[in-house]
């Protein structure tokens, strides 16, 4: 059957959700939240759609997206496809990720506009949640204007705030029942600590001194990229960032220095034959990986 025209409209805004594939749940764990959130950052980046609203629940999620220049497919595609090949690597999953694309419902209207941003910073109350502490929320950043994940909303994208007259009457809005919600404010009791934010960078200097530790004191440094030269230390530290997702691919190529993803891509196929026919760098790629799944900072990512 043939699949419906997106309508992706330039200056479009729009409420976009996605569901886990199955009965399990899109996200485990916070490193599994806070991954998702610097995708949405670095697909804003590239395709300069900008997001207004999110929760991310369980096995589900929900975006509030404004797109200039539409782009809107291009955006969910960075984002979705990422996540997928993440969620793939991390828990031997077989099978489509997500149930099927995404949904948007296209937002015409100021009221329109106001009431999804509503519902979107409402829906941690299906779960029991305290939604003025959830941290995958957007509505303790509209109502604050900060949160404990990577990205933060622009503020030239807060217009669900200033519709409702400012961040306070906006936590008004938002934290009087109606009659028609499902839930109620008073159904939101749990707060769940969230694991700080820790910044990639800081995660891929933590992964390039485990390879050097490995790789013994006379390796060239992991970070710097040599015309001419191989460094076994450098490549396994790539393959093993690449391999458990530790990175967006962008944000691998800004870290190590390579000026394309095209670039990248070669180090991965690289690395991948080098593994089948050098024990050495084999042996090499199996301590970093071991070493760099039990340290703290990976258990906090």
């Amino acid at each position: 059957m043939t699949r419906l025209h997106r309508i992706d409209p330039k200056m479009g805004w729009h409420h976009v959700t996605n569901h886990v594939a199955g009965e399990g749940d899109l996200f485990l764990k916070d490193g599994d939240r806070h991954l998702f959130m610097r995708l949405l950052a670095s697909a804003s980046a590239r395709s300069g759609v900008q997001i207004a609203g999110f929760c991310l629940m369980g096995n589900h999620f929900h975006l509030i997206l404004h797109c200039p220049d539409g782009r809107l497919s291009e955006f969910m595609q960075l984002v979705e496809s990422v996540y997928a090949r993440y969620f793939i690597t991390q828990r031997g999953y077989r099978g489509p990720v997500f149930v099927d694309r995404f949904h948007n419902t296209i937002i015409t209207s100021d009221e329109q506009l106001l009431v999804t941003a509503r519902y979107v910073d409402r829906n941690g109350l299906e779960l029991g949640l305290d939604i003025a502490h959830y941290a995958w929320s957007s509505f303790p950043t509209h109502v604050t204007g900060s949160g404990n994940h990577a990205l933060s909303i622009s503020r030239s994208c807060d217009l669900p705030v200033r519709l409702a007259g400012g961040a306070s009457a906006y936590r008004t809005f938002v934290c009087t029942d109606g009659q028609s919600d499902k839930f109620s404010l008073r159904d939101g009791h749990r707060v769940v600590p969230a694991t700080p934010f820790v910044p990639i960078e800081e995660l891929l200097i933590g992964l390039a001194a485990v390879a050097l530790s490995f790789a013994g004191a006379e390796a060239a440094p992991v970070t710097e990229s040599r015309s001419g030269a191989r460094s076994d230390a450098r490549l396994a530290a790539v393959f093993v960032a690449h391999n458990n997702r530790v990175a967006s691919v962008d944000e691998l190529c800004e870290f190590f220095g390579y000026a394309a993803r095209s670039s990248l891509s070669s180090a991965i196929t690289r690395a991948s034959r080098r593994l089948e026919t050098h024990l050495e760098f084999r042996a090499l790629v199996k301590s970093i990986d071991f070493a760099w799944r039990d340290s703290p900072l990976r258990q906090a990512s």
